[in-house]
């Protein structure tokens, strides 16, 4: 699938991956079955950490886990479209950290935790005639 991606650094030098298309739209109205069709594409992959040289393998789990977070569920539209830019964003993740698991529901795929990791991306935000507006930067 064609995604229109850049990474690039702001004044402080910091990455940002700013995923360039609104490729699914509708704020309130998000189709998460295609999100989930659309995360389908990086199973299988294994993306490598610059900073840590971390090899993340992408699990049969993503499409699901993305799109059922509790955070998806805050952020709507742009968790989404932020799907776009999961490689890059995996690729310039920083501040590793270990997170233990404090749920049941983890112990078959995370019995003892995880690995956290933060990183930065940006969308653009258009008006309702479709015209752009801002970037929105997101940490």
């Amino acid at each position: 699938m064609e995604r229109n991606i850049d990474v690039i650094r702001d004044i402080n030098g910091n990455q940002i991956v700013v995923i360039n298309d609104i490729r699914f739209k509708g704020k309130r109205n998000i189709d998460w079955g295609e999100v989930e069709r659309y995360l389908k594409q990086y199973i299988g992959e294994i993306i490598g950490v610059f900073e840590t040289k971390d090899m993340i393998y992408i699990g049969s789990d993503l499409p699901d886990e993305f799109t059922g977070s509790k955070d998806t569920a805050r952020l709507k539209g742009t968790q989404a479209n932020a799907a776009q830019g999961i490689p890059e964003m995996i690729e310039i993740a920083y501040n590793k950290r270990f997170k233990e698991n404090m749920e049941k529901k983890h112990d078959a795929n995370a019995k003892y935790g995880w690995y956290r990791y933060d990183s930065r991306f940006a969308l653009p935000v258009f008006d309702n005639a479709g015209k752009f507006c801002v970037t929105m930067y997101f940490v």
